[in-house]
């Protein structure tokens, strides 16, 4: 049996966390203890024997977990793709021209001659194919 306006800890049924409180009396008869808890906001709880005693025991050391290798202080830097490379002067221009043949009606408005424009991307796309027949020029690079 245990006096009264005495401070113990408790581990109540089912709960993990210890708490702590003051008894206020013990029931002989049923074996329970009426405790106030600490916490205000808390009401009173009636005890068995078995958890009180489960409030006594302390809980099993955990020895904290070391990390095998220091922890990197700086994230290695994302490593980016290269950028491409450009088009050609001339494939820049070719594609320029057809972006008007798509936006304009043929001899219409706004006054440019698309046939005069297409041509012009036919002879250069034309020269451009002549000329890699005799100098090692690639397609992709111009």
């Amino acid at each position: 049996m245990t006096p009264a306006m005495e401070t113990i800890s408790y581990l109540r049924r089912g709960r993990k966390l210890r708490a702590s409180g003051t008894i206020i009396t013990t029931d002989q008869k049923t074996r329970m203890t009426k405790v106030k808890p600490s916490r205000e906001d808390w009401g009173i709880v009636w005890l068995d024997e078995q958890e009180i005693t489960a409030g006594k025991e302390k809980p099993p050391m955990r020895p904290r977990e070391k990390r095998d290798a220091p922890a990197e202080k700086t994230k290695p830097k994302r490593q980016r793709a290269p950028k491409p490379e450009p088009l050609p002067r001339w494939k820049q221009l070719v594609a320029d021209v057809r972006t008007m043949e798509i936006d304009h009606v043929p001899d219409g408005w706004p006054a440019v001659r698309m046939g005069t424009l297409s041509a012009l991307a036919d002879e250069l796309e034309a020269a451009h194919a002549k000329l890699a027949e005799f100098l090692p020029i690639s397609n992709d690079k111009g």
